[in-house]
């Protein structure tokens, strides 16, 4: 597997330049959308908008209703850069294509990272539109996207994974959640490669490994 820090690098320099960054300006936060979330990215001020295809090196994405846009602004003190689109194993991209944007985000400097997507659930009690915090996973996806990578530091190689969802950031989301109003829900996230969609023998399994295991957060 290739080493691809030079293509990050080139992509990351794309970005600061047409973004007006210095180099050595860090980006607060980055945020990936999921499907019919592009609109977050509006609330950027002022906006600044980088389609996937004219950025060096980086892969566009194939699937149905996504934009493909790097959208870099502030939202208050906070300087953000949303990703509206996402590349998908299923669609043939390798591990290197489908990590891409996050290595670039951190070649940015961002150290806090929200990944947003539309889930399907195998918990009866959600219902669609749903929102759920994710505070574990369960990883059935093959390769790993670190496989085989030579250690780009700082990167660890090596990663500890016991808060992979930062306990804090969540805290936030449930505080943010109960000022708006709105009820929110915490599970236990299973990633599989798809495209098909899975068995019943695999849903049951699934179940039993304490995937669809999510509870309503009290936001009342």
């Amino acid at each position: 597997m290739k080493r691809f820090q030079p293509e990050v690098s080139e992509a990351t320099q794309f970005i600061r330049r047409e973004s007006g960054l210095d180099k050595d300006t860090s980006i607060d936060l980055g945020i990936i959308l999921g499907s019919g979330l592009d609109d977050v990215a509006k609330a950027l001020r002022p906006r600044r908008t980088i389609p996937f295809r004219s950025i060096p090196q980086f892969p566009e994405p194939s699937t149905a209703g996504q934009v493909g846009m790097v959208v870099i602004g502030k939202v208050g003190n906070t300087s953000v850069c949303c990703i509206q689109g996402r590349l998908h194993y299923y669609e043939g991209y390798s591990m290197e294509q489908v990590t891409f944007p996050v290595r670039m985000l951190g070649s940015l400097g961002i150290r806090h990272l929200i990944v947003t997507n539309a889930a399907g659930t195998m918990n009866q009690r959600f219902r669609p539109g749903d929102l759920m915090l994710i505070k574990d996973h369960i990883s059935l996806f093959l390769p790993n996207p670190l496989l085989g990578l030579k250690q780009m530091a700082p990167a660890p190689r090596f990663p500890d994974l016991s808060q992979a969802y930062s306990v804090q950031l969540r805290k936030i989301a449930i505080k943010c959640a109960k000022d708006l109003g709105l009820v929110i829900k915490e599970g236990l996230y299973v990633a599989v490669s798809g495209p098909s969609y899975e068995t019943p023998a695999e849903i049951a399994m699934l179940k039993k490994m304490g995937g669809g295991c999510g509870r309503n957060v009290d936001c009342s």
